[in-house]
């Protein structure tokens, strides 16, 4: 999703239009994946956010989790 973003950055105010990830992983590949886009990413310092799942329906789980563990076809 395209988005426009505002920060201060280097005592500026900054505007940009930026592309929004919304990435599904498990608790366990979280870090992972961040580290990952934090390598890859071409700002100094990307916006990394790893929020908390508080529950989830077995099946949604279950699926995110096969698709992660690259056993899935």
């Amino acid at each position: 999703m395209r988005i426009e973003s505002r920060y201060r950055w280097a005592g500026k105010v900054e505007t940009s239009s930026e592309w929004r990830l919304d990435a599904k992983t498990t608790a366990v590949l979280a870090r992972r994946l961040a580290d990952r886009i934090g390598t890859l990413h071409p700002y100094e310092t990307p916006e990394v956010l790893i929020l908390p799942v508080s529950g989830a329906s077995p099946g949604y789980a279950g699926w995110v989790a096969a698709e992660v563990s690259g056993s899935s076809a």
